[in-house]
């Protein structure tokens, strides 16, 4: 969480190291998604210091973690980040590539998902990973003036208009019947 904070506030030589320490403290407790998400800050920060072969290394070592212990949430926020980074560098087409697979990631996870713990950060992660492919879309849909491209962005952020009332309605209905 520190190093999160310093990265946010454009600390990165001191959010490196603490993201740097909390891999070794996480692979000392044997907390595979910690490491996991540890050298997802790490791909983060590499990220914005431009340096995208650190950055695409981190997220491989973030990835290899979160399949090793079966962490899907983990999982779709790595595919979510380096989308994000692709599309800065205006990689468009593996950009689109790689929300697909986290989109895919958010696909299979939702029918698992019925704590209600567990339901604020998975729609946050579903959330940025639709919106990062649509803003791909869009993006390549002006790129290449496709017409086909902008519908595909139409009906992304309509499936997860559509998927974020279906979650909430689950949500509302939940709570309906604990009360009864």
């Amino acid at each position: 969480a520190l190093a999160t904070t310093l990265l946010g506030t454009g600390q990165l030589e001191q959010a490196r190291t603490r993201a740097e320490e909390a891999t070794a403290v996480f692979a000392k407790a044997e907390d595979v998604s910690g490491e996991g998400t540890a050298w997802t800050v790490i791909g983060n920060i590499r990220a914005r210091e431009a340096n995208w072969s650190l950055a695409e290394a981190a997220y491989q070592e973030a990835l290899a973690r979160f399949d090793r212990v079966g962490d899907s949430l983990g999982e779709l926020g790595v595919h979510q980040q380096v989308a994000r980074m692709l599309r800065d560098r205006n990689l468009l087409d593996d950009a689109l590539a790689r929300a697909e697979r986290g989109v895919a990631v958010a696909e299979r996870l939702q029918s698992f998902v019925v704590s209600p713990e567990l339901r604020s950060p998975y729609f946050s992660a579903l959330q940025g990973t639709y919106d990062v492919r649509i803003d791909v879309l869009m993006q390549l849909a002006k790129k290449n003036s496709d017409s086909r491209l902008e519908e595909a962005a139409f009906e992304a952020s309509e499936h997860a208009s559509a998927r974020t009332l279906f979650e909430s309605l689950g949500d509302v209905r939940g709570g309906v019947t604990q009360g009864i």
